[in-house]
């Protein structure tokens, strides 16, 4: 099974995580992973279980021995197909990032009707940034909600139809 591993610095709220467990916990150690329902059925496993982790790295293969720590459901299928957790550190030494760097940030806490003219601002102040070489590794991308949940907000959009209608 494929899937992505999210990994988390120091300073995160593990509350929605957290809530979404089923068995075991989130990861405490460096190769422990957290693996939905979905995928814990999928591939027959359970917490405590053993997985080889095979990670494509610039274009070469890294190994992994993995235990499972948690078995998580957020009701949410595609996410829970897509989505496993690592601990951040784990992510860190196998990627080359240097601890206390990030790949990814996630902003949380802007009301929705804010965040187009959030994520305008972000991107005009971290430009310069970029420009000085202060971000590395093929630049800078930013995604809103709307982008990477465009299939829920489509959904929830058919809803409010729906209700109007009826």
């Amino acid at each position: 099974a494929g899937v992505v591993l999210s990994g988390f610095g120091e300073g995160h709220d593990f509350t929605f995580e957290n809530n979404n467990i089923l068995e075991g916990a989130m990861p405490s150690e460096k190769n422990e992973i957290a693996v939905s329902a979905l995928t814990a059925h999928k591939l027959g496993i359970a917490v405590g279980d053993k997985l080889d982790g095979c990670f494509f790295i610039d274009g070469n293969m890294k190994l992994r021995r993995l235990v499972v720590s948690g078995i998580f459901s957020s009701n949410f299928s595609d996410y829970d197909r897509s989505t496993a957790y690592a601990r951040y550190d784990m992510l860190a030494s196998l990627s080359g990032l240097q601890p206390g760097f990030a790949d990814r940030i996630d902003i949380a806490g802007i009301p929705l009707d804010l965040i187009p003219q959030a994520s305008q601002i972000f991107q005009k102040e971290a430009a310069p940034l970029v420009d000085a070489g202060a971000i590395n590794g093929g630049g800078l991308y930013l995604t809103t909600v709307f982008d990477t949940g465009a299939t829920y907000f489509s959904w929830l959009d058919l809803l409010d139809t729906n209700v109007i209608v009826i």
